[in-house]
């Protein structure tokens, strides 16, 4: 027994029958309030490299507090406060900086943003992810770890 065929009427639109996709009409419509990937892609960008800075005890932790959930700025802080316990701060000064290199995101809803970065350090590569959620007007790491 062979598959039914689609009847091919010129005069019906197939896309327009189909539903749309949420996230793709907003994108469209313009409801989202950053959009990709200059907004919300380079926020993304520069807050991951704030955090690698800070763990390599280059920043102060204190810049993350507006940024952060308190969880995750204790474990930044937790982080860095063991670089500075291990590392002299002659040897820290001559070693290459951390850099972002790559960040790739995800939208799963529209106030939630699921970050992923590649950063280079010393010849080495580390990833990097968070979550971000929009609170109230501006955008909160809720979960980070550091690979």
């Amino acid at each position: 027994m062979s598959a039914p065929l689609l009847e091919l009427d010129p005069a019906a639109d197939p896309i327009a029958a189909l539903p749309a996709l949420p996230l793709l009409s907003a994108v469209l419509d313009g409801d989202l309030h950053d959009r990709l990937p200059s907004g919300l892609c380079g926020l993304a960008q520069r807050f991951l490299q704030a955090v690698v800075e800070i763990v390599d005890a280059d920043r102060p932790v204190t810049q993350l507090v507006r940024w952060a959930t308190p969880e995750v700025y204790a474990e930044v802080q937790r982080r860095a406060d063991d670089i500075l316990a291990s590392t002299d701060a002659s040897v820290r000064a001559h070693t290459d900086r951390a850099r972002v290199v790559s960040v790739h995101l995800c939208r799963p809803r529209v106030d939630v943003a699921e970050v992923s970065g590649h950063v280079r350090h010393a010849g080495r590569s580390r990833a990097l992810a968070a979550r971000l959620e929009r609170r109230r007007d501006r955008w909160v790491c809720t979960a980070l770890l550091l690979g």
